[in-house]
């Protein structure tokens, strides 16, 4: 069996993507995209032509898990109707557990080399910064490329509108706090934006403002949500999170994945007949004053030490076998149960 594996660095902002081929030579130059839907169109675009030219006959894609900046990336492989022939294999990995790997392994070979087993040898490498790769368009013309944007764009249709319909249903009934007379956009309206925002990883109101106000992305959006009469303010969205009971969406979540279990949705993709469910601990952030009495409290530095005041979620997602991993739900630690200590 002919093997294609396929590596991705995933940040915010771009992703690098590492295509070798099964005698582990590159398939193609190492490139660099941003991590947005048209970056994921142009990796799965790349595997794709790999694929062709070399035969192949299943593709082994792995990631780091590295929360919201990977999910959207990993959906769009697992799912994309091109790569279906080639059985791929979308991997995530925790990088506690490979960095504690890799410690080990470390110190194991440290261990041999004092031990004198063998000798080590030290070989300098220069580093060089990641390039975008210098090639052509991969489109061969203007209709090809017109064509896989519409190819595109209709299957992110086909799942949004067999999922989001429900969703909003259900985030429709948390209770709104605002002034009746005064709502311009309804609940649904501003949910649907929010995840929209999502999607997009906009970590900001202005630049959420700046990139979906635009004439043509509200044009093209219209056509496909005509729920959309006009495009709210990124602030009209956060007025409406302060006021409202923000568990309430968690647990639209939960109720949306009983409606999947029950439809048997992920049948196909249970692990050993059940789900696996990962857990893992996530600070968000941390300031050098108390902002609010439940943040978590800790010293930092090693001779003058002074407190830090950080927040930290436990998420958790489920896990399919093709790698895919859901988000499920997330709490929120407080600082109910503080101990004075170093690092608590």
């Amino acid at each position: 069996m002919n093997k294609l594996y396929v590596g991705m660095d995933v940040s915010q902002n771009d992703v690098k993507v590492y295509i070798l081929d099964l005698e582990g030579n590159e398939a193609i130059k190492r490139f660099a995209v941003d991590n947005t839907p048209i970056g994921a169109e142009v990796i799965a675009a790349n595997i794709l032509d790999c694929c062709k030219k070399l035969n192949i006959n299943k593709v082994f894609a792995g990631l780091e898990s590295t929360s919201v900046y990977g999910w959207p990336l990993q959906f769009y492989l697992a799912d994309h109707l091109g790569l279906k022939a080639y059985d791929p294999m979308i991997i995530s990995f925790n990088a506690k557990i490979i960095e504690a790997s890799r410690k080990e392994r470390e110190e194991r070979i440290k261990a041999d080399i004092e031990a004198g087993n063998f000798k080590q040898t030290i070989y300098k490498e220069r580093k060089k910064k990641l390039a975008l790769p210098n090639t052509k368009s991969i489109y061969g013309g203007v209709d090809a490329e017109l064509k896989q944007r519409q190819d595109v764009a209709e299957d992110f249709v086909v799942v949004y509108r067999q999922l989001l319909p429900n969703i909003l249903n259900k985030l429709s009934k948390i209770k709104d706090y605002r002034n009746i007379r005064k709502i311009k956009h309804k609940m649904t309206t501003l949910m649907a934006y929010g995840i929209l925002l999502f999607v997009y990883q906009i970590g900001s109101r202005r630049k959420a403002n700046r990139d979906l106000s635009k004439d043509i992305f509200f044009e093209n959006l219209n056509a496909i949500f005509p729920e959309f009469e006009t495009m709210p303010h990124a602030d009209t969205l956060a007025r409406l999170l302060e006021n409202i009971e923000v568990e309430q969406i968690q647990e639209c979540m939960i109720e949306l994945f009983k409606d999947l279990i029950g439809r048997k949705k992920f049948q196909n993709y249970l692990i050993n007949k059940g789900f696996l469910i990962a857990v893992d601990g996530t600070q968000k952030f941390y300031r050098d004053y108390c902002w609010d009495e439940r943040c978590l409290e800790r010293k930092v530095g090693k001779d003058n030490q002074s407190k830090q005041f950080y927040v930290y979620t436990l998420d958790s997602v489920i896990v399919l076998n093709n790698g895919t991993t859901l988000p499920f739900i997330t709490i929120f630690l407080k600082n109910e149960d503080y101990v004075e200590g170093e690092k608590k």
